[in-house]
This record gives structure tokens, sequence and C-alpha cells, in this order.
């Protein structure tokens, strides 16, 4: 690290940059007018230079008023420890999302379209990453050669195309040729994974939909010549439309005497049969009825926009997991899940089919954990699920041990409390209502978030004890897996929907609202019952039982949507420690 005074020599500084350590700065330096000033440097500034996608040499750099700070960092590649271990102390115990990651790493999409047709806002919004990400592709520039990996999502990497403008017959040829020569690539990692080709909606008859090189483009992926890829038509700023026919003199003059419900049905009605005589219609007349297609939006201020991004993604990952081969289109799926960032569904769905592949079978009797410490068993199972969600992570908070104890904590607390007839459970708030008492109790910027009495940052000692086939193990194996499901689906909602950013503060809400929530006590309660009265002969009962818990007590779509106007003056500026003490 350097840093430079105007006028001044460099000071060179060698240090580690661990995630947990805090970072000092200071700068002595003298002036006639003896001024000092004070500045600060947070680590996420830091560590947007040091995403595992960035492997080498990298460089940070910011302004201040009598300084320039420039700091080197050297960002080391995991070691196969880290690579592939969750931490266990078994070689052989070992998260199924290793494997998946190792025959496929990132989700390689192909984006046709010409300029102005939204496709850098339409991966912003998918993807989760920035503007700035993409901006250095845009349209007019793009080499479609040019494998584009953005540093805030790593398990994506985007492949740029203009579309097939009258006259462009070059352009054509090039993605073409870029398709066959991706198609025959021996890793299922370097070829495409699916095709986004786009076109904005539009206004009138007179607008030209898409050009004659369009209808070739579907005929030669008919006829197998470009792969098996999945190519999904997305017909872009659906919201446009909605505008021409909201606006309208004749709408308006029809709909004046109508209250707000009802012209707002007649809204959706007409725009959607305006849709279907513009877009629809011509596209399936040129190019058949069976290609995918969609209208979607990424305007902020349309109310339908998440719900057509949620609708696209899930419609990428039906189709890839439907035109890939057998031998690797479920993974492929998966990773589709993993890399977006705007369908919960779509990862809770990931979640489950990874779950069902391995680890989640057989819990009362698993073949896979005898002779491992429930720490290890838990730790794998985490690690899974975690790493599904695809949260941006940089400081490596959701797989920390200070975490995984709060989750242990959780399941060994309630099932203690469970065996207690003595002990009453009270009934509790729902997520949002839980959520809403601890953001009233913590509205100040300087108020921490307190964690549960009975949380603990160390693993629970029945944690160390070793795998047995017990109704108290399968009941806290059954409620680990439901708790870190839920919890991560509130954080990647206060992520995702209500835009913060990750922090030990954001964490320690989500967990304390389900901790605390009427949700917690009926899953454990569920779990309980079930255990109780289940036999061993069904391996895979409580599967079933786990399913069936995920999909009743997750979240809502109406509720995640909810998460942004409650979370309005959340204070999430500086972090804050795993414990707080209490005065």
């Amino acid at each position: 690290m350097s840093t430079r005074q105007k006028g001044s020599q460099d000071r060179l500084i060698i240090a580690l940059l661990s995630p947990s350590d805090p970072i000092i700065l200071r700068v002595n330096y003298r002036s006639w007018k003896k001024l000092a000033s004070k500045n600060q440097i947070y680590q996420r500034e830091l560590l947007e230079k040091a995403g595992p996608q960035y492997v080498g040499r990298q460089e940070w750099s910011k302004s201040y008023d009598k300084v320039n700070v420039v700091l080197g960092l050297t960002v080391s590649p995991p070691s196969a420890n880290e690579s592939t271990s969750a931490g266990s102390s078994t070689s052989d115990l070992r998260p199924t999302t290793d494997a998946i990651f190792k025959l496929v790493d990132r989700f390689r999409v192909l984006v046709i379209g010409k300029t102005g047709a939204g496709k850098s806002s339409l991966i912003n919004r998918c993807f989760g990453v920035t503007e700035a990400a993409v901006s250095e592709y845009q349209a007019g520039r793009s080499d479609i050669n040019t494998a584009i990996i953005a540093r805030e999502n790593g398990r994506f990497v985007l492949h740029d195309s203009q579309g097939f403008e009258p006259g462009e017959d070059r352009n054509f040829q090039t993605v073409v040729n870029f398709l066959k020569a991706r198609k025959n690539m021996p890793d299922i990692k370097d070829q495409v994974h699916a095709v986004w080709l786009c076109f904005p909606v539009p206004l009138s008859a007179d607008e030209r939909l898409f050009e004659r090189g369009v209808e070739e483009f579907f005929r030669m992926r008919a006829a197998g010549e470009l792969g098996p890829v999945p190519i999904i038509t997305i017909f872009t700023k659906y919201d446009t439309l909605v505008d021409e026919i909201e606006y309208s003199r004749d709408f308006r003059n029809r709909t004046r005497a109508l209250d707000k419900e009802t012209r707002s049905k007649l809204l959706i009605k007409e725009t959607n049969t305006m849709f279907q005589e513009l877009c629809v219609l011509p596209f399936e007349g040129a190019v058949g009825s069976d290609i995918p297609h969609i209208a979607v939006s990424t305007n902020e201020e349309y109310k339908e926009t998440s719900k057509t991004l949620r609708e696209l993604v899930k419609l990428t990952a039906e189709y890839v997991k439907q035109c890939l081969s057998v031998e690797v289109a479920e993974e492929v799926a998966v990773l589709s899940a993993v890399a977006q960032r705007i369908n919960p569904a779509v990862k809770i769905d990931a979640v489950i089919a990874v779950g069902k592949k391995r680890y989640w079978r057989g819990l009362a009797s698993s073949a896979n954990f005898p002779g491992k410490t429930l720490e290890a068993c838990l730790q794998v199972l985490h690690a899974d699920i975690v790493r599904i969600w695809n949260i941006q992570d940089d400081f490596a908070f959701l797989e920390s041990k200070e975490f995984k104890a709060l989750m242990m904590g959780l399941v060994g607390e309630q099932y203690d409390k469970l065996s207690n007839p003595n002990i009453m459970i009270p009934v509790s708030l729902s997520m949002l209502g839980s959520l809403a008492g601890i953001l009233a109790a913590c509205a100040g910027p300087a108020v921490p978030i307190v964690l549960p009495i009975a949380a603990s940052l160390v693993a629970a000692k029945w944690a160390y004890d070793v795998y047995q086939q017990s109704q108290l193990t399968l009941q806290r194996l059954m409620a680990y897996i439901v708790d870190v499901t839920i919890v991560m689906q509130m954080i990647f909602g206060l992520v995702v929907n209500a835009q913060l950013y990750l922090s030990r503060r954001l964490i320690k809400l989500a967990f304390t609202t389900y901790s605390e929530s009427r949700e917690r006590v009926q899953v454990h309660s569920e779990i309980k019952e079930h255990v109780k009265h289940a036999g061993r002969a069904d391996r895979d009962a409580a599967l079933a039982k786990i399913l069936q818990l995920i999909e009743d007590y997750r979240m809502k779509p109406e509720d995640m949507e909810e998460l942004q106007s409650k979370m309005a003056g959340f204070a999430n500026i500086e972090d804050e420690p795993w414990v707080v003490p209490q005065s």
C-alpha cells in the first residue's frame, strides 16, 4: 500500500488484508496552517477489487483533501482445501455444489440485440450487477468473443452482439460462427448455455419487429446447426407500450368515468391485446409457435417490472433443462438459478434440486453422515444452500463460523425447549411483523441490532457429537435445512428488493427476524411432531416434510416486494460486530 502526499515521496507499507480485521490508515504530515483531517477507508471499498474472478495484482485508489491513497492488492486463488471444503473435518464430506461448479462454474449467456434494445439494463437487473459493470461493452463496440465477467457476480459470463440489422450480413455470420464454434467445445463450461434475443416492443404496426436474418437464425436452430442451446426471444421495454395506450387520447376519453381499479384492469387487457397483434402473432407467423418468448421491462417506475424479470429467469432455467443434453441439463439449470439475482423462487427450486441429489435424502438413516460430527454434517448442508443464493459476500460473512453458530444454536436451543413440557412457547408475530418490531427498536443510526439472548457465536456442544440415528439428530438436521433456506431468502430480499449491501448488521436483522417469528415456531413444532410419528421405513419421509415446510413458510412474493418499503430509513452505512455489549 502506498500513500502519496502531494509533492512528497511514496511510502510503501506491506500488509495482509483479512476480511475480519479493521483497516486503519494514519498519515502524519506537516502543514503551515496546522490543519488536520481524518479519513476512513471501508473494507468493502477495497474488496470490490478483490473478488475471486480478479486473481492477481489489483489497484485501488482514492483522493482525499491532503493526500492520494493508492493500495496495491494481490488477490490469491483459493487453496484446494478452501475451494472444495465447507470446513468439514473429513475430506470425503463435500458440498454437492463442488461437483456442479467443477463441471460448469459460470452460466454463459449470449445477448443479441440492436442499439437501444435495453440489453445492459436487462443484464444488470437479472444478474445483480451495476451499470458500470457492462458499460464499456456498449453496442457499437461490442466483440462477441469477449467474455464479460462482472465483479459483483462471478457466476455468470456474458457475450454481447448487435442485432441483425438490414445489410448487416457480416454480424449475422459472426453470431452463427460463434455459436457453431462454441457448440463444438468439449467442456460444457465453455459452451453457450442460453441465448437472449432482444427486440424492443414496437408501438405501432408501421414499425418493423425484426429483420429476415432472424428467420434464418431460427431455421438453423431448428436444423440443429447451432447446437441444442435454448434461444429465448425477449420483447423489451413493454412499459412503453403500456404508456402508449394509457396516455392516448382515445383511452383517456373512454375511461374517464371509470374507477381506478376498473381502469387498471382494462389497461392491462388492452395492452396485452396490442402486444399480441404487434409482437406475438407476427413472430409466431415467421418462426413458429414453439419458440419461447416473453415481454419484459426494466423501468423501475413500471410496477410489473420485477415480475416480468422473475418470469424471464424462470423461463430460461426451464428451457435450459429442456434443451441441453440430459447428462448436463440439470447442472446447467442449477447454475442458471445460481447466477440470476431476481427470482427467489427459482433459487429455492435450485436449493431443493441440489439437496435432493445427495444429502437431503434418507436423513433418518443417512449413508453419508455416519462417523462424521454433526457440525461437519451441518456445514456441508450450509455450504450448498448459501452458494445457491449467490449473494455478493465480499467478507464471507455467510460462511463464517459466527453465522453457522447462530443457525446451529437456533436449532439446538429450540429443541431443548420443545423437549421440556414446562416451558411455554409464546405466540409470535409473522416475519414481517417481527421485522417491523426490530426496526422500530433500532430506528436510530447508532442503535445496534441485539441478537436474541439464547443466540451464541460458538458452536453448541452437541455439534461435536458424532452423527447417530436418533429422533433428536433428525429433528436438528431437518430444522437446520429449513431455517437456513428461509433466513437466506430473507437476506436475499433485503439485498435485492430493499437494495441494501450485505453486512453483519443485515444478517443479524434477518436472523433475529426469523428467530422471533411465528414461522420459526411453527416450523420447529411441525418437525418435532413429524419425527415423533414417522418411522424409519420410509427413507424419504423427512425429505417430503422438508419440502412441504419450505413451501408453506417461505416468504411469499408480495411479502418480498414489501421489504423495500419497510426498510426505508434503515441505517446500514457502517457495519457492527456480531455481538454488541449490552448496557
